[in-house]
This record gives structure tokens, C-alpha cells and sequence, in this order.
């Protein structure tokens, strides 16, 4: 299920609050965060990299954004193959509990990885 909310950290984080109002219908009392991505103002040099600003609100606060902190990046490298340096802004985007500025890139292909995932699928 998660594969199919994008091809990057990007768009799985446009889609990511899509599934939290899907697991509303069912979990009914259950408060999901909400996250928006936007583009970075201050991008710089992004021809090996995508810089982009994420911002977290949730009714409980602050509490579970270094959850985030550590989710992000292992999501990135095993969903997408990407690596996520996570930088919090000292003062959030307005109407936001916590912000970071997000800078993606691939992660080079190990051949060991390489090899497994040719040979999938013969047999």
C-alpha cells in the first residue's frame, strides 16, 4: 500500500494525508497529523538533490514530531531508495506545530541489490 502513494518522498508525502482520512472512516476517534510540502524558498543548487519544506500540525503538539524525524528517512531509503537530510526550523511555518526543511537524493545502487532485484521474477 505504501508503494503506491508516489515514486518519491515527495509525492508520498502529498498523498500521506489522503490515507490518514482514509483510516478516519474507519478509526473514527483517531486524531491524524497534517502534513503539507511545499517547495523550498531558498532551494539553492538542486540539480543532485530536492530541497522542500515539510510542515507537521497535530492536536497533540510538538510531541511526536522527532517520530517524524525518525520515520522519514528510513521510509525515504526503503520505499524510494532516497536519502533524507531532515533540517527543524527554529520557528515552524504559520499555523504549524514543527517544520523542516527536507533535502532528498538517490541513494547509488548496491550491486548485491542490483543483482537480487534483476533475478526477481525468473525462475
Amino acid at each position: 500500500m505504501l508503494h503506491s502513494m508516489g515514486d518519491s518522498l515527495e509525492e508520498f508525502l502529498k498523498n500521506v494525508n489522503h490515507l490518514h482520512y482514509t483510516l478516519e472512516r474507519t478509526y473514527r476517534e483517531a486524531n491524524f497529523p497534517l502534513f503539507e510540502i511545499t517547495e523550498a524558498e531558498d532551494a539553492g543548487d538542486t540539480t543532485a538533490s530536492k530541497v522542500t519544506c515539510l510542515s507537521y500540525k497535530s492536536s497533540r503538539g510538538t510531541v511526536l514530531g522527532p517520530l517524524v524525524e525518525g520515520i522519514l528517512p528510513e521510509l525515504a531509503k526503503v520505499l524510494h531508495n532516497q536519502a533524507v537530510d531532515m533540517k527543524k526550523h527554529e520557528k515552524p511555518e504559520e499555523g504549524y506545530n514543527v517544520s523542516w526543511t527536507l533535502t532528498t537524493s538517490a541513494l547509488p545502487v548496491e550491486e548485491g541489490a542490483a543483482a537480487t532485484t534483476a533475478g526477481e521474477g525468473e525462475g
